[in-house]
């Protein structure tokens, strides 16, 4: 009898903050601003997928976040958010992109978007609660075909070969982030409104 437990089709190897800015360039005059209206929060995010090694792959939330009260600037944040994943060996090649642009955002994305309310509250804002999102729905609409070009760039910079992947030539797949009108950060589609 085989003792040994199913391999998981994703685990996350580490997670954390990989770049971080935040800026109060209003400061301390937006605070009046703030306290007769409320600001206009602008919200991007992009995934940003690296190869690492065989099936090892850092997958990196870019967050961008601006707040304004009228035409002056109450905040800025940025933050890329990142985590560490290895994909099982038993996983399809053609069932790896979902986990990575979808599954693994999903696992990650409460941890960042609690980085934003705090950071927001501490600075003296309301804290910033984001909307959940459908990393699902984002990946179909913004990231199908992403992971050939990702696989093809690391093989090209001499990287380990992560799986052989056809169609690394699919069309939009060279763009790593998505464009969607309105979205601000170029590349980065936008998402749900923040509350």
């Amino acid at each position: 009898m085989d003792q040994n437990p199913p391999e998981q089709a994703l685990v996350i190897l580490a997670q954390y903050i990989k770049d971080f800015s935040f800026e109060n360039p209003g400061a301390p005059q937006i605070y009046q601003a703030l306290s007769q209206n409320g600001p206009e929060i602008k919200f991007d995010i992009d995934i940003v997928p690296a190869a690492l090694d065989q099936r090892v792959f850092e997958i990196v939330l870019a967050l961008r976040v601006s707040a304004t009260i009228g035409e002056n600037t109450a905040f800025l944040v940025e933050l890329d958010y990142a985590g560490i994943v290895r994909i099982g060996a038993t996983v399809p090649e053609d069932a790896m992109e979902s986990l990575l642009f979808s599954e693994t955002p999903r696992h990650l994305y409460p941890f960042a978007r609690s980085i934003l309310a705090k950071v927001t509250g501490d600075a003296a804002f309301p804290p910033l609660f984001v909307n959940p999102i459908d990393f699902e729905s984002f990946y179909r609409a913004n990231k199908i075909g992403a992971l050939a070009a990702v696989l093809g760039k690391s093989q090209e910079a001499g990287g380990t070969p992560v799986a052989e992947t056809p169609g690394a030539e699919t069309p939009g797949a060279e763009t790593p982030g998505a464009e969607t009108p309105g979205a601000e950060t170029p590349g980065a589609a936008a998402a749900p409104e923040a509350s």
